[in-house]
């Protein structure tokens, strides 16, 4: 069981979860159960992202990830300790960072400043301290460049369609999509 986002109930004086860089909306549970591949109450605390879910689940599989060459790690192995993962919504302009360590760093680009928190000591993130924009241009270089490398981009000619499972109907123009169900055939 996995999410894609938390969702902020007013913690930082914001509802929802998009444009939001929190941990309310970012810190999200994944359970995985998996008798005799994982024992039972295992905890994994350091940051780890979506993109560690293929070669987590794969590996558990019995599957050689390496060779794959996968942007994530297989999450049961021992993670580096200067690993850094990335955070972002999906909007272009929404706040995106990384966590590395205990620190997180959240670039917002709407006034292009760099926020650091400390999850160890302030790990509700009331205590943010702005960087300089000195150490502000070098963190929000490194972010802007991951997510212009990252950030998938939809064709906006594309055009098709397809049955899914023999019962759904899935058509998209490019940015729209629309899927009916269309009953059993």
């Amino acid at each position: 069981v996995v999410g894609d986002h938390g969702e902020a109930c007013s913690e930082h004086r914001t509802m929802g979860h998009e444009r939001i860089a929190y941990d309310e909306v970012l810190h999200v549970v994944m359970c995985i159960r998996a008798p005799f591949l994982i024992e039972p109450g295992r905890r994994i605390t350091a940051p780890i992202s979506s993109v560690d879910l293929a070669p987590t689940i794969l590996s558990l599989l019995g599957f050689q990830t390496e060779p794959m060459d996968f942007d994530g790690c297989n999450a049961l192995d021992p993670l580096p300790s200067d690993r850094k993962v990335y955070l972002s919504g999906w909007m272009q302009q929404g706040p995106a960072g990384f966590v590395q360590r205990d620190t997180k760093f959240v670039y917002n680009p709407e006034n292009s400043t760099v926020t650091s928190f400390h999850l160890n000591t302030d790990p509700l993130e009331l205590n943010g301290v702005e960087l300089s924009a000195a150490q502000a241009e070098v963190f929000s270089e490194q972010i802007i460049d991951w997510r212009r490398n990252t950030i998938f981009h939809v064709d906006e000619h594309a055009r098709g369609q397809k049955i899914l499972f023999e019962t759904w109907q899935s058509k998209w123009a490019g940015r729209r999509s629309r899927v009916k169900y269309i009953g059993p055939k």
